[in-house]
């Protein structure tokens, strides 16, 4: 028997006792990808093992753009460190609203 016929098995059994849903078992695995630049998604993600795994759903990839929690017209998601110095820090408001939001899906 191949290893996709023994996945399927198994699969089938878990799903029988009610303990994998539908969903689950067309992606077993999720990643969410919470990022300022989503176009560079699913970039090398879809290259080599990892994108022949994607392309037969065995994972699925949600992006999703960090600015559109971002607050003011501008949607800011930044500010300067909190004690000082050069740079700008992600706002914990912005990735904490980001964060919520994915979680509720």
């Amino acid at each position: 028997m191949s290893d996709t016929g023994a996945r399927d098995d198994s699969s089938r059994a878990e799903s029988e006792r009610g303990q994998v849903s539908a969903s689950e078992q067309h992606a077993p695995w999720r990643a969410h990808v919470l990022t300022l630049l989503p176009d560079m998604f699913p970039g090398a993600l879809d290259a080599s093992v990892i994108g022949n795994a994607r392309a037969r759903s065995l994972w699925q990839l949600y992006v999703h753009d960090i600015r559109e929690y971002g607050l003011g017209r501008h949607r800011t998601v930044d500010d300067t460190p909190a004690g000082g110095g050069p740079g700008m820090v992600l706002r914990a408001d912005v990735i904490a609203a980001a964060l919520d939001e994915v979680r509720a899906r």
